[in-house]
């Protein structure tokens, strides 16, 4: 009877170290192997983000520009990016602090990592064009 117990605890152990495995590669693939549909490569332009917003939705991006605004209040800011040779902007949410807009008269660049949305809502009101740092 004890040998038999032994032997069923030893199959179920072996079942349970079976599992985790195959869970700790399907978590591995889902973190280093994101597919085109999670994650867009390289630095998007905001002006194309803004031509073509359905294409980046819900997506994370990585945006390079110039800052033409910036505010916030205690831990969250917003700040507004655009591309170095553009006019368009995108707003940027931050918690983890704004950039200023200008330093030492030169314009502040700042390339960021984050959440594409066509818009947002924030206390009933809708913003267009949104950007959700990642922290």
């Amino acid at each position: 009877m004890v040998n038999f117990f032994f032997s069923t605890l030893n199959f179920l152990l072996k079942i349970f170290v079976v599992l985790a495995v195959l869970l700790g590669v399907l978590a591995a693939y889902q973190i280093y192997f994101k597919t085109p549909a999670e994650m867009i490569a390289g630095v998007t332009r905001v002006d194309k983000m803004r031509a073509e917003p359905d294409t980046y939705e819900n997506r994370t991006v990585e945006i390079e520009g110039i800052v033409t605004s910036s505010y916030g209040i205690f831990s969250v800011g917003v700040f507004s990016v655009r591309d170095e040779d553009g006019e368009k902007t995108i707003d940027i949410v931050t918690t983890s602090g704004v950039p200023v807009v200008m330093e030492a008269g030169k314009e502040t660049k700042v390339k960021r990592t984050g959440l594409f949305r066509q818009t947002i809502t924030l206390n009933k009101q809708q913003y267009p064009f949104v950007f959700v740092q990642a922290n």
